[in-house]
């Protein structure tokens, strides 16, 4: 038996509600699927069952692995484990995502595999290039086969589902052939993406069972997201032992279009018929009116599991809706609210979020909230990586790691060369692809097309890059690397388009106590048994890998309180006391051009921006939209219809009314310290905001909204459901020029 801190031994089973213990104390010796909704203490659940395995069960830690989507969930985990268990204990447990548990085992054993030692996986921006090259490369027998040819970004992603679906592919077809090019070029080069990640440990696991025998179980977080080959992983996991726990939400699937199958919740209960489910329904989030809203909205889907969420929180305020005239009245509002309410609540301008459909809708909002000194941040993980230092200094670490990497070149020779012509990138990849050679196999060649001035830039240019590599294999830590990687790009040429320079070294200094993470010590190489030279190697591979665009660790960067934009699916996860919710119109939820499948998954994207909310939740949208050409009418959402259509007690066009009150509710909801109410009613007498604001605050003396609805119009009585084919609603759209004669309309028919 393990010893564990005596602490633990009650501990994780305390404060959990009666279907959490149930789904923590359920027999390990059958597969179990937990169906928790969102803000029900889903990790929680997850990791007090691990512990409950260990403690009670006897469970070794290195016997189970637990398997997430985002490096978010999987650090969240560990963190937990890391307290309840100890450090020792929980360092045992098999924890991460889908992909960086496959390439562990693809590492561990790659001759099995067919790989070489020292594979690499690359990110989307090698990929991209990849494609790129190939498809230029076979131009002439793609125009044989179609008139046109096809982009790179659209046929990756094909190619993507492709691997996941596990279709064998045929030369029938442009993207098939790609297909087969791509995987050629990629076994050539010792490479993986992150798709074969996933495929290649699949082909191991099928070819060598008994290399997963020591997982007695297998715990999987978001598993209504997995697609049809991470579910064959997880039976290939379990096939023999049947151990097996998933926690996931039907209600939250929102990546159909990644692949994801929202059926493998049935597809499990029909391949493992002993298999039992637990519901957590009780959400621990939100406010009532907010889980209630959310509810009705989900609840609309008829084929659904049966569950509905509720609360014992504190009703709240009511959802707010209404709609603008136009876009910029409906941008204005968010910027105008989140100041007053910010000010009101004594709030953070990072417990606001504006949760978009998609990226494109940001512009308007980011320029208002600009227009009011509103500070504001795009919720991409990308965003500290694209930065101009911190691309050129990870390029060319990049090209120290592996010369073969076209795009570092080509982003690195681009900075180096951006003041010294008349050499450009442009050329030297020209003169390569005539030889069918890496640019910078040609650069260490003869380069008899270059003149003596070119010749000599190139010498003083690899100069430094083996200069550099040779630091790299004496011992120099990454941190060091990245010092002398900035002296030989001169900071000036990346820093032409920054108007900041400090904010730039700034942004350095963090990528440089980012990369402290990878070092190994003298003590941990040696217990490795690895010289300098495969250390540094090693800890620069890592490090690469955790910038790329895909596995980019969150919290890297300045963090300052910014209101939060995103998209949807980007917010998935996270929660925010406050949440507006714009464009909530037919085109928006759902977009356009869907069919009945998809309208349900639309409803699910609508339902996880909802649930997104703690204390209060802002529906908005706008009578008309400006578009490239011209401005076209705008109606309300069909689920936002048919959520006021039934539950229109929860939901009000009055502005949130803000006293002590409910300041002290909202703090008891977010579990935090009531702020100072007299520091608070002096900054509110200084702002010089309403607590009880009409619309004039937020308007244009000539302007006002038009509320989503008028109570004096809608009648209580019962009113037909909307028709899973949406096809009536759509073309009464058409029928009506404005938002409001369409609701009218709406309220007062007795018939569709």
């Amino acid at each position: 038996m393990l010893s564990l801190r005596p602490s633990i031994r009650t501990i994780h089973l305390e404060s959990l509600n009666a279907a959490q213990t149930q789904a923590v104390i359920t027999s390990p010796a059958y597969p179990l699927q937990i169906l928790a909704g969102p803000g029900t203490g889903k990790t929680r659940v997850l990791t007090s069952r691990i512990i409950h395995l260990i403690k009670h069960h006897g469970f070794k830690p290195e016997s189970i692995c637990a398997v997430t989507f985002t490096k978010r969930a999987a650090a969240e985990m560990q963190i937990r484990l890391h307290t309840m268990l100890g450090g020792d204990v929980a360092s045992k447990l098999v924890v991460g995502t889908f992909h960086s548990v496959c390439l562990r085992y693809l590492r561990k054993y790659h001759l099995e595999a067919g790989l070489p030692p020292t594979f690499q996986v690359i990110d989307e921006e090698v990929a991209f290039g990849l494609m790129s090259n190939l498809i230029r490369r076979n131009t002439s027998k793609i125009m044989k086969m179609e008139k046109s040819v096809p982009f790179p970004g659209p046929t990756l992603a094909m190619v993507s589902a492709i691997k996941m679906s596990e279709r064998e592919p045929k030369l029938d077809s442009v993207i098939e052939l790609l297909y087969l090019e791509y995987q050629k070029e990629l076994r050539r080069r010792g490479q993986l993406d992150f798709d074969d990640l996933l495929v290649y440990a699949v082909d191991l696991f099928e070819r060598h069972p008994e290399l997963t025998r020591n997982i007695k179980h297998i715990f999987i977080d978001e598993f209504q997201d997995t697609n049809s080959i991470q579910y064959k992983l997880a039976k290939q996991f379990t096939d023999s032992k049947r151990t097996m726990t998933v926690v996931g939400d039907p209600d939250q699937s929102i990546y159909g279009w990644r692949s994801a199958v929202k059926e493998n919740m049935e597809n499990m209960y029909r391949d493992l018929p002993d298999c039992s489910r637990v519901l957590l329904e009780e959400n621990y989030r939100s406010t009532g009116h907010i889980v209630a809203a959310s509810d009705g909205i989900i609840s609309q889907d008829i084929h659904r599991i049966d569950k509905h969420l509720w609360t014992a929180n504190p009703r709240g305020k009511l959802v707010f809706t209404k709609c603008f005239d136009r876009t910029d009245d409906e941008t204005h509002f968010f910027a105008k609210e989140i100041v007053r309410l910010k000010i009101a609540y004594g709030l953070e301008y990072s417990d606001f979020a504006i949760l978009m459909r998609y990226n494109a809708q940001s512009r308007a909002i980011e320029q208002a909230l600009k227009e009011l000194n509103v500070p504001c941040r795009i919720l991409n993980d990308q965003r500290y990586y694209y930065r101009p230092q911190i691309r050129a200094i990870i390029a060319y670490l990049r090209l120290i790691d592996d010369e073969t990497v076209e795009s570092a070149f080509q982003h690195v020779f681009d900075v180096i060369a951006s003041s010294s012509e008349p050499l450009t990138t442009k050329k030297i990849v020209h003169i390569a692809e005539k030889y069918g050679v890496p640019s910078m196999t040609y650069l260490r060649g003869p380069r008899l097309e270059l003149t003596g001035l070119e010749r000599s830039l190139v010498t003083s240019f690899l100069h430094d890059l083996d200069k550099i590599r040779k630091f790299a294999y004496e011992g120099a830590t990454i941190s060091q690397l990245i010092d002398y990687v900035v002296a030989v790009i001169r900071p000036e040429l990346i820093w032409d388009s920054s108007p900041d320079q400090v904010l730039s070294w700034k942004n350095i200094v963090e990528l440089k106590d980012f990369a402290t993470k990878f070092q190994l010590s003298k003590k941990e190489m040696r217990a490795l048994k690895q010289n300098a030279q495969t250390a540094c190697s090693d800890s620069l591979t890592r490090f690469l890998l955790k910038t790329f665009p895909g596995e980019i660790e969150e919290g890297v960067g300045e963090q300052v309180p910014e209101v939060v934009i995103s998209t949807v699916h980007r917010a998935k996860g996270l929660e925010w006391p406050v949440v507006f919710i714009p464009a909530v119109e037919h085109g928006f939820f759902p977009v356009k051009h869907v069919d009945q499948k998809d309208t349900e998954e639309e409803r699910r994207v609508f339902f996880v921006a909802a649930t997104r909310a703690q204390a209060l939740l802002f529906l908005t949208h706008s009578r008309s939209r400006q578009g490239y050409r011209s401005k076209s009418a705008c109606v309300p959402s069909p689920f936002l219809v048919e959520a006021l259509r039934d539950q229109k007690i929860l939901y009000t066009d009055e502005y949130p009314v803000v006293t002590a009150d409910s300041r002290i509710a909202m703090y008891n909801l977010l579990r935090r310290d009531i702020p100072n109410a007299e520091e608070i009613e002096r900054d509110i007498a200084i702002s010089d905001i309403p607590l009880d604001p009409s619309d004039a605050y937020y308007l244009d003396s000539n302007r006002r909204p038009i509320t989503t609805f008028e109570s004096s119009q809608v009648s209580l009585s019962p009113v037909p459901p909307l028709s899973p084919n949406t096809a009536q609603y759509e073309a009464k759209v058409m029928e009506f020029e404005s938002t409001q004669a369409l609701l009218t309309w709406f309220f007062r028919s007795k018939s569709l």
